[in-house]
């Protein structure tokens, strides 16, 4: 791969904090939004349950393949107006055909081996007006229609003005290169001047969803949106039929599931310990469609022992800390009645002294009147960070979550874990899938955090049901690694699957000298 100069300041994608108008009234009226709906009928919260370690290890993971993807200087060797931009937005999803990896500004097509076949600019999939540019990625392979969905949305360079897209595929194996291969819809924007931040993806049966944060020109929260769009009509193609709940400024960072079994039933998550400082998880759950005019909100706020802001991830040397960001839930997937989720907290970890970056992993009965936790608990390990979950499961029911890890010994590593269906609160042990190979250095470049993420994934394989993708960030050897200027983020998927037999050889945690 072919270097390039570094210049003093490269592009770098601007940062969304999360400036609450006024916290102490939002949260005396989310305090009366509780109750009413607790008077409509919404139930009771459930006690909070207490924070598990996770017990003894079961059988580990088995990496069946594995291979690097995407990374900063493969992507800017294509496209040099992309050179500097971070973090990359992990996203990946696998159809029978074929791998699509969705990074920031681009998509890329791979084998199922690895080989790469192409990538295009975001810019020319979606009609990005020329004024603004390509962000927040999402994509996923739906195996109850077997198409392929992406969204994302473009935003000016002054934040002050953004667009969301939703794409869908017209066939199981589409060409990212091929415009016949896709449909493309640009959402209607219901208001000027706002910044629809990370708009994040789910579909069921019937429907699809799309939420994202509303930020001002002054970028400060403004509400959510969720969207909820007639699956058929995006199939077909034609005229799309929705429904659009206005913005709300007591929900924060909504994200919709993906079902991978039959419902007519789209779910959401998000982290009420986020922004609010609630220790309790939002649950909704959608029903009817946009086009019978029917489309309906529930809720249930469970508590869960409250999440909190994690550490940066520690690097070797004199690295600068990962950002690790915050403690919003990150990803979501349903299947038959189960419903998981995941999210960065602080911990501390067994046998360690110190808080790190952990994982909240929490999963939800949705089988009942109202969905009810039956997991809530953190995973941390002793003298290591951990950060970014993603978390899907296998056609029975295992739990499976990558993610990336890192500590004062070992660079940004990506990694798994799973946990088998009926073990509750017990995870095997951490599987790293691909090794960093030096340190992260995005603020010597360009100042500020040194960001990382805002993503990792985890999908089934649609050809074995035993068997699940995970995707996630690491520390890659690139042109700029070993300068103090270290632009050097990669990402690598590997599948994996769980055996049946109990003893398994682990992939080594190779600590850096």
């Amino acid at each position: 791969m072919r270097g390039r100069a570094v210049p003093v300041r490269p592009l770098q994608r601007p940062v969304l904090p999360f400036l609450p108008v006024d916290p102490s009234a939002l949260r005396a009226d989310k305090e009366r939004t509780r109750a009413m709906r607790a008077q409509a009928g919404a139930g009771p919260a459930m006690p909070a349950p207490r924070a598990a370690a996770p017990g003894p290890a079961v059988a580990a993971e088995q990496v069946i393949a594995r291979f690097p993807v995407m990374s900063h200087d493969r992507q800017a060797e294509s496209y040099p107006q992309y050179y500097g931009i971070s973090p990359p937005d992990t996203q990946l999803a696998v159809g029978p055909t074929q791998l699509i990896e969705a990074i920031n500004s681009t998509l890329s097509a791979w084998t199922r081996d690895g080989t790469f076949i192409s990538s295009r600019d975001f810019a020319a999939f979606f009609p990005v007006p020329s004024d603004q540019f390509f962000s927040d990625p999402r994509i996923l392979y739906d195996p109850l229609s077997q198409r392929w969905f992406v969204s994302g949305l473009s935003v000016t360079a002054g934040l002050d003005d953004s667009l969301v897209y939703v794409a869908v595929s017209t066939s199981t194996a589409p060409d990212i290169q091929d415009p016949a291969s896709w449909h493309v819809f640009t959402l209607p924007a219901t208001r000027s001047g706002i910044v629809r931040d990370q708009p994040k993806l789910g579909v069921s049966s019937d429907k699809v969803v799309i939420s994202w944060n509303d930020f001002n020109s002054q970028k400060q929260f403004v509400g959510s949106e969720t969207w909820v769009l007639q699956k058929s009509d995006l199939l077909a193609g034609g005229t799309v039929a929705y429904a659009f709940f206005t913005p709300d400024p007591y929900r924060f960072n909504l994200v919709p599931a993906q079902a991978l079994s039959p419902t007519s039933t789209a779910y959401l998550v998000y982290n009420n310990s986020m922004v609010f400082n609630y220790g309790s998880l939002g649950i909704v759950w959608l029903t009817g469609t946009p086009s019978a005019k029917n489309v309906a909100w529930n809720e249930v706020d469970p508590a869960i022992t409250p999440t909190s802001m994690p550490p940066d991830g520690a690097q070797p040397g004199n690295g600068p800390g990962i950002a690790t960001n915050d403690d919003r839930t990150l990803s979501a997937v349903w299947q038959y009645g189960l419903l998981w989720t995941g999210t960065n907290t602080a911990c501390t970890p067994p046998g360690d002294a110190v808080v790190r970056s952990c994982l909240r992993l929490i999963q939800i009965l949705t089988i009942g009147a109202a969905p009810r936790i039956t997991q809530s608990f953190d995973v941390g390990q002793a003298g290591m960070d951990l950060y970014y979950p993603a978390v899907t499961m296998d056609a029975v029911g295992n739990a499976y979550v990558s993610f990336t890890l890192s500590s004062a010994s070992l660079y940004p590593t990506a990694a798994t874990l799973v946990q088998r269906a009926g073990v509750a609160n017990v995870v095997s042990g951490i599987i790293p899938f691909q090794n960093g190979t030096g340190i992260y250095n995005l603020t010597a470049c360009a100042g500020g955090e040194n960001r990382w993420g805002d993503y990792s994934a985890a999908v089934p394989d649609p050809l074995d049901p035993s068997s699940v993708w995970v995707t996630a960030e690491y520390s890659a050897t690139t042109a700029t690694s070993g300068s103090a200027c270290a632009l050097n983020w990669g990402t690598a998927t590997a599948r994996v699957t769980l055996p049946s037999l109990p003893n398994r050889v682990y992939l080594p945690l190779v600590a850096n000298q």
